[in-house]
C-alpha cells in the first residue's frame, strides 16, 4: 500500500498541480491531507477542487480555525480572512468548518496516527529538534506507531518515545530553506515500512504572476516562496 501525505498548501495552486502530478506518475493508492489548505494563498476556491476530485480525506489545519476568526481592525489576518471568505462558496466554507481533528490508519502491520499539528490542538506542533521530554506532551496515548504531522512546514523524519514521527513538509509554503513544493510517501507491506521524503521543483514565476493577479499580499507570498523560509509581514 502507498499512501501519499499531503500538507499546508496554503492556496498555492501551482506547487500543489506539481505535487498532484508527481504522486499520480509514482502510482499512489490513496493521499491524504494534514491541512492548511487555503489560507494567505491566492487560490483558494481552486485548491479545494483539485482535493475534492481527489476524494483525500482532510484534516483540519490551524488556519481553517483563523478563516472563522475576529481579528484586531488592521491585522493582516482580518484582511486575508475577509478576502477569502469572499472568493468561497458556501458549501466550500462549511466543508472547511467541518473538516475532522485526526485520523488513524493501520496499514499492514503498523498503526498511525495522522494530525494537522500534535495530538494536543492544531496549533503547537514540533521540530526535529524539540526535546524529547517536550515531545511527551504533544505525542498522545502510545497506541500508535508512527505519527504523522505537518504544520512546522519542515520536512523531516525522527524516533523519539517509541515511535516514529513523520512531518511531510509543505506543499505551498516550505520554511526550511528549500523552496521545491514537499510531500511524503508510507510504502507498507508486512513487516516492512518505508518513508520516502519528496521534493518537487515548480514554476515559482508563474506562481508569483498567479498571485499578484489576485492578492493584495502578493509581495510577501512572493518573497516566501520563493526564499522557502518565512518572510514576517
Amino acid at each position: 500500500m502507498r499512501i501519499a501525505v499531503i500538507s499546508d498548501i496554503h492556496g498555492n495552486l501551482t506547487a500543489l498541480e506539481a505535487v498532484l502530478k508527481d504522486i499520480n506518475e509514482r502510482g499512489v493508492d490513496q493521499v491524504i491531507n494534514l491541512g492548511d489548505l487555503v489560507f494567505r494563498g491566492p487560490y483558494p476556491s481552486e485548491v479545494l477542487a483539485a482535493l475534492q476530485d481527489l476524494k483525500a480525506p482532510t484534516l483540519r489545519g490551524n488556519t481553517e480555525d483563523m478563516l472563522f476568526q475576529d481579528w484586531p481592525a488592521g491585522d493582516w489576518r482580518q484582511e486575508v480572512a475577509e478576502w477569502t471568505r469572499s472568493v468561497l462558496s458556501p458549501d466550500e466554507l462549511a466543508y472547511l468548518r467541518g473538516l475532522p481533528f485526526s485520523l488513524r490508519l493501520e496499514l499492514d502491520d503498523y498503526k498511525f496516527l495522522l494530525v494537522h499539528a500534535s495530538t494536543r490542538d492544531n496549533n503547537q506542533g514540533f521540530v526535529a529538534e524539540t526535546p524529547e521530554e517536550q515531545l511527551l506532551e504533544l505525542l498522545g496515548p502510545p497506541d500508535h506507531d508512527a505519527l504523522v504531522a505537518g504544520h512546522v512546514h519542515r520536512q523531516f523524519l525522527r524516533r523519539a518515545a517509541g515511535r516514529l514521527l513523520i512531518n511531510p513538509g509543505a506543499v505551498g509554503l516550505p520554511f526550511d530553506g528549500d523552496p521545491r513544493a514537499a510531500y511524503c510517501i508510507l510504502d507498507s507491506a508486512p513487516g516492512r515500512l518505508d518513508v520516502q521524503l519528496v521534493r518537487v521543483a515548480y514554476d515559482i514565476d508563474y506562481a508569483v504572476g498567479r498571485a499578484k493577479k489576485r492578492v493584495a499580499w502578493a509581495g510577501w507570498f512572493e518573497a516566501t516562496i520563493r526564499a522557502g523560509r518565512l518572510v514576517k509581514v
